[in-house]
């Protein structure tokens, strides 16, 4: 039985970190889901305090010409909440682009190295062209988390990109930070500049998985301010995986539940359930609760039946042997443990919940 154990502790990690390798593919430069909320506090010269700004996905994906887009809206709560009509928007992984009523795309952001510059047509009226460009790639802090890399770009418009003394505007600068979105604007069009934007929080947000090298186990979190943490303080027992799938932050989605978080000193491992009946097992039974630390939601997603079409089933395996749990959203990762070797030392579940991939 050591035996098969030992064999075990140094399989098993490898095929779970072989099965999550593409777990949820390459993730898009700004996630766009169906009621994806962005709360942003904006201010300027003339209001200092400040005021909220809501950036929201509405509705489902649309098909114009030959791709899927969705509708997003801004809601301004400084002007008793006027919004403006953004646009239909898609991203991929290298860029965000929207769809202009002539039937056309227009690149919004997209990747590259400092110095990437494109123009498109400006439908505004007042000029010709809107014209971007890469000029920085940085670190940032704002209230919603300290980011390593974040795109800066500049943006403005004018009659002609190549000949700019025939007249431009000013400019606005934009941070986008890929797998989160854009998290940052200055912009020095407005009367008092500049007004100023800064994330605050995120209804939809990225779940980051980390492998522990000490012990086979994974941790999760959506926190941006904890993975960091992670990330700079425990490199030498953590191994950070990226974005495994989206989930909700925030509670008020219809159908969702929270989903809670235990931690154990003794097993160094978190636990996460989204049954309240589980949930008060751990807390009140005996010898349960002497080991595990109830935390709290930890984030909100789906339970099975009420999930939107587009969420996509995260399973949950048990194994004995390393008296942890697994959760996935991978196919191909749960077929992987549920056959030999895996199969020995990893229990099926079933669905923990439903998210976004």
């Amino acid at each position: 039985m050591k035996r098969t154990n030992a064999i075990a502790r140094i399989l098993l990690p490898l095929l779970v970190v072989v099965g999550t390798a593409g777990l949820a593919g390459a993730e898009p430069l700004i996630p766009l889901y169906e009621g994806q909320v962005y709360t942003l506090h904006q201010r300027d010269a003339s209001n200092p305090a400040g005021w909220t700004v809501l950036v929201e996905v509405m509705g489902s994906k649309v098909t114009l010409g030959a791709q899927e887009y969705f509708h997003v809206q801004t809601w301004n709560y400084e002007k008793s909440g006027q919004f403006e009509d953004v646009g239909y928007v898609r991203s991929t992984e290298q860029a965000v682009y929207i769809y202009n009523p002539a039937g056309a795309e227009a690149v919004l952001f997209q990747t590259g190295a400092v110095g990437t510059r494109w123009s498109v047509p400006d439908d505004s009226g007042s000029y010709l062209y809107e014209v971007t460009e890469i000029v920085a790639l940085e670190a940032l802090t704002i209230p919603y988390g300290t980011f390593d890399q974040a795109y800066k770009y500049r943006k403005y418009n004018c009659y002609d990109p190549a000949n700019l003394g025939l007249g431009k505007s000013p400019d606005h600068y934009n941070w986008v930070v890929p797998g989160i979105g854009m998290v940052k604007e200055e912009d020095y069009w407005t009367n008092s500049p500049p007004a100023i934007e800064e994330l605050t929080g995120v209804s939809v947000a990225p779940m980051y998985r980390f492998y522990n090298k000490l012990n086979g186990k994974h941790f999760y979190t959506i926190d941006p301010a904890e993975k960091n943490n992670v990330v700079a303080t425990w490199p030498w027992v953590f191994d950070f995986e990226g974005i495994k799938y989206y989930t909700l932050a925030q509670a008020g989605q219809a159908g969702t539940l929270p989903v809670y978080r235990f931690y154990s000193q003794t097993f160094a491992s978190h636990f996460y359930t989204m049954s309240e009946t589980e949930r008060d097992h751990i807390i009140n039974d005996t010898p349960a609760k002497f080991f595990w630390a109830f935390e709290g939601p930890a984030f909100y997603a789906w339970p099975e039946g009420s999930q939107p079409a587009s969420a996509k089933a995260v399973y949950r395996f048990w194994s004995n042997t390393f008296g942890s749990h697994a959760y996935t959203i991978s196919t191909g990762e749960r077929e992987k443990l549920l056959v030999p070797p895996a199969s020995y030392f990893w229990t099926y579940e079933g669905v923990a919940w439903y998210a976004y991939e």
